[in-house]
């Protein structure tokens, strides 16, 4: 049987993208507007397709790579582990917020292009940067981005010339549900981080 067009569509959209991401390190917003640029579309006649598209999309890049250079898969294997590690460094110092972490390091899409992104829980954001000025480490304010639409501040630290950004929710976000439209969860907690070290 035929596959919509609309569906096919997205499905080369959704590669392309998932290329820029690998290669380029985008993020998928970006990645999504440049590959159908590339592929010379008209963007408001695109029936775009979603972040989950675009994360299978990214999964199967990196499957093909391990199959053709097993030696790179094996390289941004070893830099997933190692943004891992210093996302639970900062989710045990920052324990008093509840941190969870999400994104490419925590579905396992991340490589050296990669950012640490956490979610953090509190009701009094301001002692988050009070915590982290007493630390003596600095941070950035930024903006939370658009999907992001609940979180009451974003900050960024920078560690080993990584950026960890920590975008700060309301508590009683905590324990909703986060997850994808296949049912994945969209963040873990440090119990489920150290989990995927094992």
């Amino acid at each position: 049987m035929m596959q919509p067009m609309t569906e096919t569509l997205q499905q080369a959209i959704a590669a392309t993208a998932a290329r820029l991401i690998a290669e380029e390190g985008l993020d998928y917003q970006a990645a999504k507007k440049k590959a159908v640029k590339q592929m010379g579309l008209a963007g408001d006649r695109v029936d775009w397709p979603d972040n989950d598209q675009i994360e299978q999309a990214l999964q199967d890049w990196y499957a093909e790579l391990a199959e053709d250079d097993p030696q790179a898969e094996a390289e941004r294997q070893a830099e997933l582990r190692r943004l891992r590690e210093l996302a639970l460094t900062w989710m045990d110092r920052l324990a008093a917020w509840n941190p969870s972490l999400t994104g490419a390091v925590w579905n396992g899409t991340a490589n050296e292009h990669s950012v640490v992104h956490l979610a953090l829980f509190t009701d009094d954001d301001k002692m988050l940067e009070i915590e982290l000025l007493n630390r003596d480490l600095p941070y950035e304010v930024a903006e939370p981005g658009a999907r992001h639409d609940d979180a009451t501040s974003t900050l960024v630290v920078h560690d080993e010339d990584i950026p960890v950004i920590l975008t700060v929710y309301p508590a009683r976000l905590q324990h909703a549900r986060a997850r994808s439209a296949d049912g994945r969860a969209l963040r873990g907690d440090a119990g489920a981080v150290r989990a995927l070290l094992t």
